[in-house]
């Protein structure tokens, strides 16, 4: 069963939040100081530019997959190498937001459990969900969502009360290399589930184009609203160059406030709560497509691509234990080595517009 147009466009709504959510403020001032809007706002444009080309190249084929559109559209031998490109990111993404995560649950909230116990009660709920109905799935997408949306608003309301907005200044004083590098940190993760789309869209009830571009239009506008907003807020309320060396500066300034007389006595338990719904939206969007992928390129022998699939996402949850996975995340976080994933859409369509101009002109 399908999900509804509006249960799609929640669903990445939400999905453009997670990766890098908590780690942010640190690596982008770190980069270029109090001038990180400018790299957001150049991001958010480049993000929304790959959701419009990744909408119009599905919308050349209705009723196919995506393994299926790029076949058609470029032959056999690109069709499998962007395919492969595309699952490939979303497996790095996947980990990346697994271990951080998983990180935060252990340190916050259950440190008498490993980490690697946590990423597999994690991956299991992840899995569950991958294997019902997409139907269900979309369900669970829009009753979480409103419950993120409220709480990134309350969470903004709790802290802006400490901050001094003076500790942005001087703005706009970086130079062209520090911008290009902040943005590099921010097109290395930020809206990284554009790649997920394509795997999705031939799933969505009556996808209607025109409706879906107006929609991302203000969703990328809010969720960047939003990302300025919490930038803003902890240089604002740590500075810049405190901001640079906390890692999570977010939860740092939610621990620091804490109110006995409040529901929350922990406001940092509120943000992670928050951010753990959001990670898992991110997790079964990633595991969602790749489970698509296997059921129509190996339908033959799915159960068994499907088991080895299932085997690998759990060793990922042992590879990440301890001083490895602390390796790789830093490695993940600091090489910007994903950044070329933002590209991907964008090479697809113009190599779809190259192919079909050549066969215009035959």
């Amino acid at each position: 069963m399908k999900i509804s147009q509006r249960q799609f466009q929640l669903l990445f709504f939400t999905a453009f939040f997670a990766l890098n959510f908590l780690t942010l403020p640190s690596r982008l001032s770190a980069e270029c100081a109090s001038d990180g809007i400018i790299c957001l706002i150049i991001t958010s444009i480049i993000a929304y530019g790959a959701v419009c080309v990744t909408i119009n190249f599905m919308a050349k084929y209705p009723g196919h997959t995506f393994y299926s559109a790029l076949h058609n559209s470029l032959g056999k031998p690109l069709a499998i190498t962007f395919y492969a490109l595309y699952i490939i990111h979303l497996l790095i993404f996947f980990t990346y937001c697994t271990r951080l995560i998983c990180d935060q649950i252990s340190v916050y909230m259950l440190r008498e459990y490993p980490i690697w116990f946590i990423e597999c009660i994690f991956l299991s709920c992840v899995i569950f969900l991958c294997f019902k109905r997409t139907k269900t799935f979309g369900n669970i997408a829009q009753i979480l969502f409103y419950f993120i949306f409220i709480s990134l608003i309350l969470i903004i309301l709790l802290i802006i009360q400490n901050a001094h907005f003076e500790n942005m200044l001087p703005m706009f004083t970086s130079s062209f290399l520090e911008y290009f590098k902040g943005t590099v940190v921010t097109s290395s993760f930020l809206y990284s589930a554009v790649i997920a789309m394509p795997f999705i869209i031939p799933h969505v009830d009556n996808f209607d184009k025109k409706k879906s571009l107006k929609f991302f239009a203000v969703a990328i506008a809010c969720v960047l609203t939003i990302y300025i907003i919490y930038y803003v807020l902890c240089i604002s309320i740590l500075g810049t160059d405190l901001c640079s060396r906390l890692v999570f500066a977010a939860i740092s300034i939610m621990e620091s406030n804490r109110n006995r007389n409040f529901i929350f006595e922990r406001y940092e338990i509120l943000l992670l709560i928050t951010i753990i719904f959001l990670s898992f939206i991110y997790a079964s969007v990633v595991i969602k497509c790749i489970k698509l992928a296997i059921d129509k390129t190996a339908e033959k022998r799915k159960i068994y691509y499907i088991s080895g699939f299932i085997l690998i996402i759990f060793l990922i949850a042992l590879f990440n234990y301890r001083d490895i996975g602390t390796v790789m995340l830093y490695f993940l976080e600091s090489s910007n080595i994903t950044m070329p994933f933002i590209m991907l859409p964008y090479t697809v369509y113009a190599l779809f517009k190259i192919k079909k101009r050549k066969a215009e002109k035959k």
